[in-house]
């Protein structure tokens, strides 16, 4: 069953991460939203966000050094779980209504949700598997109307060099189902998305296991992931039914609890 949602801004989300003294992530989520700031804006913007947590419930009382009380419940045990956690699942999208950013992370109770709307509104709460399975592929709307199976194998050398050519509607020679593929860009804009699966060492950068691009058309959605062939990275480029995307989904977001993602 899905827990409590907390609806944040970006200044709210950062005061209450350094509240909790999870400096480094409390900055980068500022940052993204406000740019640089010299410590005395900081205080501006953190006095601001402390009076609205006030308003809406979630920040108790000020108590830096009992940060753990200072929240309503269950609150800081989710900043601590979002913060510390070092396998991630994020998924992105794009559309006329902005950027969207959807993360995962493994909690104590299952699965913490994280999605961002253009870099200023934060949801957060935990879920189960199933309803994380089910906000993800609402956050992509897939479609499932079409049931031809259809797949091509394009070297990763040569894989830009295809993006490019159907973005300038050059001829291309990879057969029909790169035609059909190349249709299916247009009508949705050329708008490729994706979703990763990260883990992050401390102190060091993220590293990507994972990455499956997305591209979603009127009537079916093709996924380009990258594979080696014979010694050779080639990127598969393939249409998924329903129950292979429910696939996919499962053993991606599975590995985001496993304690070391090898």
């Amino acid at each position: 069953m899905k827990r409590q949602e907390f609806i944040l801004s970006s200044e709210e989300l950062s005061f209450a991460l350094a509240l909790c003294q999870h400096d480094v992530l409390a900055s980068s989520i500022l940052k993204e939203c406000v740019g640089d700031v010299n410590e005395e804006g900081i205080e501006l913007i953190f006095q601001t966000a402390s009076r609205s947590l006030f308003t809406k419930g979630i920040l108790l009382k000020l108590d830096e050094g009992h940060p753990d009380n200072a929240f309503t419940g269950g609150f800081s045990e989710l900043l601590q779980d979002l913060a510390t956690s070092n396998n991630m699942f994020r998924a992105y999208n794009e559309n006329e209504n902005g950027q969207f950013v959807l993360t995962a992370h493994s909690s104590r109770n299952g699965f913490i949700l994280h999605l961002v709307s253009n870099q200023v509104v934060h949801v957060l709460c935990e879920m189960e598997l199933d309803e994380l399975m089910e906000e993800v592929t609402a956050f992509f709307q897939p479609q499932f109307n079409n049931w031809d199976s259809m797949q091509f194998t394009v070297k990763e050398k040569h894989f830009e060099q295809l993006i490019s050519s159907i973005q300038l509607k050059q001829k291309i020679n990879f057969g029909l189902t790169a035609d059909q593929f190349a249709n299916d860009f247009h009508e949705n804009n050329g708008n490729i998305v994706n979703f990763s699966l990260i883990r992050t060492e401390d102190e060091e950068l993220p590293h990507f296991l994972e990455v499956v691009m997305l591209l979603v058309g009127k009537e079916r959605i093709w996924a380009m992931k990258e594979e080696e062939l014979e010694g050779e990275k080639n990127i598969i480029i393939k249409t998924l039914h329903k129950v292979e995307w429910q696939q996919l989904l499962e053993t991606t977001l599975s590995r985001v609890i496993t304690s070391k993602i090898s």
